[in-house]
C-alpha cells in the first residue's frame, strides 16, 4: 500500500507515484504536523501505573479507533481526490484525538487528587 503517514499515491500510466499532502496543501500539512506532534507529545507524557492503567487503556482504545478512521479518510482522499469535506473531517479527527488526551489528563489529575486525599485522610 502507498499510504504512509500523510503520504498518498496516485497512479500514472506506468507506476504508482507518491503524493504528499504538503504538495497538495501546505496549510493542511502544517495543521496535520501540529496536531500529530501535540498528540504524540501528550501520549509520551502519560505515566501509566496500576491505579490508572484501566483508564488509560480505555482512552487509548478510543484513540486507536480514531486513528483507524483517520487512515480510512486518507485512503478516501487518495481514491477520490482532495475535497474540502474530507480535509475538514481529517482535521476534526485530529482535534478530537487531542481533546481526548486533554480529557484523559484531567481525569488522571482527578484520580491522583482523590488518591492524595485518601492518603491524607488516612493519616489524620
Amino acid at each position: 500500500a502507498c499510504l504512509v503517514g500523510s503520504e498518498m499515491c496516485i497512479r500514472d500510466s506506468t507506476d504508482v507515484v507518491p503524493v504528499y499532502l504538503s504538495e497538495v496543501s501546505p496549510q493542511f500539512k502544517e495543521v496535520e504536523d501540529y496536531y500529530l506532534a501535540s498528540i504524540n507529545l501528550e501520549i509520551a507524557k502519560l505515566q501509566v501505573n496500576d491505579e490508572n492503567k484501566e483508564l488509560i487503556d480505555a482512552f487509548m482504545t478510543q484513540l486507536a479507533e480514531l486513528d483507524e478512521e483517520y487512515a480510512q479518510l486518507n485512503r478516501e482522499l487518495k481514491e477520490a481526490g482532495v475535497n474540502e469535506q474530507t480535509v475538514n473531517t481529517l482535521i476534526a479527527n485530529l482535534q478530537l484525538r487531542l481533546e481526548l488526551l486533554f480529557k484523559l489528563k484531567s481525569k488522571l489529575n482527578q484520580l491522583k487528587n482523590n488518591q492524595n486525599e485518601t492518603i491524607q485522610g488516612a493519616r489524620a
